[in-house]
């Protein structure tokens, strides 16, 4: 548990250094009830 804040951040870099876009709600790290993310390329303005 110490260590998932900073496994956090990096998934944020890894995918902006992928041209994505990663959108999440919760994380483990901040006690959310679970990790969900989705990621969509940089070039896509409005995915929802």
């Amino acid at each position: 548990m110490e260590i998932l804040p900073v496994c956090c951040d990096l998934d944020y870099l890894i995918t902006r250094a992928n041209h994505g876009v990663l959108h999440r709600d919760y994380t483990l790290a901040t006690n959310g009830p679970m990790c969900d993310y989705w990621v969509v390329p940089d070039q896509i303005k409005n995915p929802q």
